[in-house]
């Protein structure tokens, strides 16, 4: 199962979501965060074809779509508000955690297997934007993040900035 796909690898038009209980709060395909990514998503769902075929299996970029999701550290408040907690992704895709909130808080469960595609649009622009470069975002995403979850984020910085190395040195011997 490729749980990161949006379209189809045969056809590549885009996929949709069949499961029931999905179905009955999917995001509308006309949001605009969703129509201002999309190209971006599909550049993030390559990455994940291409990582998940290669030797290293693409474990980096998995471990990055689930970082993406994990909630910053709370932001200081004011008297009077609520704490805030946005996902890393807001971060990386600005507009997401707003997004997210637009969706019925039943429309994915954090004990899903697999994300709903209204959820995967946004991570794969996220992997898409960290994945080109790494080692731009890193600083951003550690300070953001809790430090229990800092050396996921610092092994997921350098297994990608040493793929697109390997990329980049493939590329210049052809």
């Amino acid at each position: 199962m490729e749980g990161w796909r949006i379209t189809c690898p045969v056809c590549g038009a885009a996929l949709e979501d069949f499961r029931l209980y999905t179905r009955l709060f999917r995001a509308d395909p006309r949001d605009p965060l969703l129509v201002k990514i999309e190209s971006r998503a599909r550049d993030g769902e390559q990455i994940m074809d291409r990582a998940s075929t290669c030797q290293c299996g693409g474990s980096a970029h998995a471990a990055l779509m689930r970082s993406l999701l994990l909630p910053q550290t709370p932001r200081a408040r004011t008297r009077g508000t609520v704490p805030t907690a946005p996902r890393m992704l807001d971060l990386v895709v600005p507009g997401s955690e707003e997004f997210f909130q637009r969706l019925a808080p039943e429309n994915w469960l954090s004990t899903s297997r697999l994300l709903p595609l209204s959820i995967r649009i946004p991570v794969l622009a996220g992997v898409a934007v960290v994945s080109m470069r790494p080692n731009h975002w890193i600083d951003k995403l550690l300070s953001a993040a809790a430090p229990a979850h800092h050396a996921v984020l610092r092994e997921c910085a350098t297994a990608l900035a040493a793929s697109n190395r390997r990329a980049e040195s493939t590329l210049t011997d052809f």
